[in-house]
């Protein structure tokens, strides 16, 4: 299936747009003062989890390490596993693999492919 993805500046990050045919998935990525370097945060609706980004075997990943509802802090038996990954082919590409799990309930999305910035 096709994907857009639309990123957009804000005055304290940036807004993700993720379009799966007709159907949106929004989110907001930014970082907090004070954060260790490599830290993002990222805000779905009342759910905001800490994502401290690293490089593994070529490939930024992006493991959860910490979580919200609704400003509520997550126990860590709660959080999402994030099995994501993404890189930079040499056509410049952005080679991506987003695998997401719940405990107890299992996987709850799961999506690969590539993107290219669109021309001007």
């Amino acid at each position: 299936m096709p994907v857009t993805v639309t990123m957009r500046r804000t005055s304290d990050g940036e807004t993700w747009t993720r379009a799966f045919g007709p159907r949106r998935f929004r989110s907001h990525l930014r970082r907090v003062a004070g954060d260790p370097p490599g830290m993002v945060r990222e805000r779905f609706g009342a759910m905001a989890f800490s994502i401290p980004l690293s490089l593994e075997n070529g490939r930024l990943a992006f493991p959860v390490t910490g979580g919200r509802v609704a400003g509520i802090p997550l126990p860590r038996f709660l959080l999402p596993v994030s099995e994501t990954h993404e890189s930079v082919d040499k056509d410049g590409a952005c080679r991506f693999d987003v695998s997401i799990r719940l405990p107890m309930i299992g996987l709850v999305a799961h999506y690969r492919g590539w993107l290219k910035p669109a021309p001007n």
